[in-house]
């Protein structure tokens, strides 16, 4: 990423790797940023590790409530002026009686604060194939079972 941070992206889990493996990482003297985002059910998360443990986490989960938010930890200095901006978006929403989750963005903003990449933007600075697509199974993360297609099981092959 053009701010120095690399990203790794799963369509699979809300967990790219276990705790476990979070940890042994962030003990390297790095950080990890995570964030997670399910639209059709309006939740979404983000947390940090550092230095083998978790530092923070922001959870929204519509489904406990409307206008529902975690947050626990050494938040990050940028979380109270997103929160406030949020926060403020969604009560014009409201008294406009727009059907709109302002609070779902904030973790995925905090997130975008301290990597420089949201999931739903074209990232500034990167140009042509500058990803690369890892596959294979993660320690701690449990791989999806393959199944044979209708067509396979059908006519055998």
């Amino acid at each position: 990423m053009p701010a120095g941070w690399y990203l790794i992206i799963s369509n699979r889990s809300e967990q790219v790797a276990s705790d476990e493996a979070m940890q042994r990482l962030s003990s390297s003297g790095g950080e990890l940023v995570t964030c997670f985002v399910e639209e059709h059910v309006m939740f979404s998360n983000a947390t940090s590790w550092k230095d083998g443990r978790k530092t923070w986490s922001v959870i929204h989960n519509t489904q406990k409530r409307r206008g529902h938010l975690d947050a626990e930890g050494d938040l990050p200095p940028a979380f109270g002026s997103i929160l406030a901006d949020l926060r403020t978006k969604q009560q014009e929403a409201d008294a406009n009686q727009r059907r709109v989750d302002f609070i779902f963005d904030v973790p995925v903003t905090l997130a975008q604060s301290l990597v420089g990449y949201r999931y739903d933007r074209d990232i500034p600075g990167l140009n042509g194939a500058v990803f690369e697509v890892l596959s294979g199974e993660l320690p701690g993360v449990s791989a999806p079972r393959k199944r044979s297609s209708f067509w396979k099981r059908l006519f055998g092959g």
